[in-house]
């Protein structure tokens, strides 16, 4: 889960971009094939505050924050259900959040990061020598780091996107009320739902009648009762 509301992200898909059009379409019908990789990219939002520091003051261990973050990472890219170690697998997986470029196992950049920081040469990184890697590089290449931090939603100040609440209002036209509303053929496909009698129901009628009422008014539906109006 991206955890980001959708005017904050680009989906792509075998280099397409998914967009509006394709919303209600099947995973096949977009296209989608076993072991395709969906890439979530952020747009760009401005941070509201200085960056935090990666590491100490005395530059000898990693700052609080970061400690957090990364203990984080390591839990998400680690494998399961353990989640004691990574593998250079795995570690594609990492490598790919951090920098959205896909890596083989084989790539430079994983080996190179198992050769040097895999102490037991076990071919598996540990917690340890994840945040040892971590450390280093906070410590010798910050400008790095903070651009693998932007990539995995995490601002500046090393607080993640979701976990900050925006300053403003989302649109009216972006909210699913009105969305929802104003695209007739979605509205009329509600509507219809009306109309379906199941032995199974449920209420579900009565909870289809309940959400449209919490709906903005429906233009075509708000004109038709004009009409009826001016012909009494």
């Amino acid at each position: 889960m991206c955890e980001l509301a959708p005017q904050y992200t680009n989906f792509i898909l075998n280099k397409r971009r998914i967009n509006a059009n394709d919303y209600g379409k099947t995973l096949a019908e977009m296209g989608f094939k076993n072991h395709d990789v969906v890439v979530v990219k952020k747009n760009d939002v401005l941070d509201i505050s200085a960056a935090y520091p990666l590491t100490n003051e005395d530059n000898t261990q990693l700052s609080d924050r970061a400690f957090k973050i990364f203990n984080t990472w390591f839990d998400m890219f680690s494998e399961q259900p353990d989640r004691v170690y990574m593998t250079p697998l795995t570690a594609t997986y990492f490598i790919m959040g951090a920098t959205n470029e896909e890596v083989a196992p084989t790539e430079h950049r994983i080996v190179s990061l198992f050769t040097k920081y895999d102490d037991d040469k076990d071919g598996k990184l540990t917690r340890d020598d994840f945040l040892k890697f971590y450390f280093e590089a906070s410590r010798d290449n910050s400008k790095n780091v903070y651009e693998n931090l932007k990539s995995m939603l995490v601002r500046a100040e090393l607080i993640r996107m979701p976990e900050i609440v925006e300053p403003f209002l989302f649109p009216k036209d972006q909210m699913p009320r009105f969305t929802l509303s104003s695209n007739q053929s979605q509205f009329d496909t509600l509507f219809s739902l009306l109309d379906t009698k199941s032995e199974n129901d449920d209420g579900m009628q009565e909870q289809v009648w309940s959400l449209i009422r919490m709906l903005s008014t429906n233009r075509a539906m708000y004109e038709q009762v004009l009409k009826v109006e001016d012909s009494t």
